[in-house]
């Protein structure tokens, strides 16, 4: 299979790295990592948008992101996401999109990496009423508060980043905004309404007021 790969941070160089056979995989990367194609050239970014190619967008840019689903559809080639920010926004106009065009989008990785729940939605429950839901959203988050009596905030932060489990960019994270988009997709398949992530209430361990802290959170 022709891969596309548009992203090489934590998740993108990971999922390169997984394959032994990379002659049919192309990539980009502001970094210009691996074999990236882009060299502050047009004509070598354009090379990225071939034909027969899976794109695999791993970048978490919507702007950028935009663009290589409108090329996607373009050349009839059929689009991974694990852009939640992107699918939280767009779900729906993506899903109409590509439906039209006789092609398939897939954004499982957009939720909980390689936990399948929008596969069990599309295909287990969509008749069941789903009254609530539990579950680790954060890995980033889960990871640090269960060693924070072990090493202090920054340091856990650091080796979160080292680990793979954060990006450098790590506020989306910690502030809980990544986990809101992934709610906000999850209620959306569920209610088959779009739920904008903004509808969603959102309370993080910064958020909270002095005393809820002093009674809830410690650290070391």
């Amino acid at each position: 299979m022709n891969l596309s790969i548009f992203g090489l941070g934590n998740v993108g160089s990971q999922f390169y790295n997984s394959f032994k056979n990379k002659n049919k995989i192309i990539t980009f990367s502001k970094n210009n990592r691996f074999n990236c194609l882009l060299k502050n050239n047009n004509i070598e970014y354009k090379k990225l948008f071939k034909k027969n190619h899976l794109f695999i967008e791993l970048i978490g840019n919507v702007n950028i992101t935009i663009e290589i689903i409108l090329n996607s559809i373009k050349k009839k080639n059929n689009f991974i996401s694990a852009n939640k920010d992107l699918i939280s926004k767009y779900i729906f106009f993506i899903n109409f999109l590509f439906k039209k065009n006789n092609i398939k989008v897939y954004y499982e990785a957009s939720v909980c990496g390689v936990l399948p729940i929008i596969t069990l939605l599309d295909n287990f429950y969509f008749k069941d009423k789903i009254f609530y839901l539990f579950g680790i959203l954060n890995g980033t988050c889960n990871y640090i508060l269960s060693n924070i009596k072990k090493m202090n905030f920054l340091k856990l932060i650091n080796l979160s980043i080292k680990k793979g489990m954060a990006e450098k960019s790590f506020s989306n994270d910690i502030f809980g905004i990544d986990t809101l988009y992934k709610t906000s997709i999850i209620i959306s398949k569920i209610s088959n309404f779009n739920i904008f992530y903004y509808n969603i209430y959102l309370e993080s361990i910064f958020n909270l007021n002095n005393y809820i802290r002093k009674n809830f959170y410690f650290k070391k």
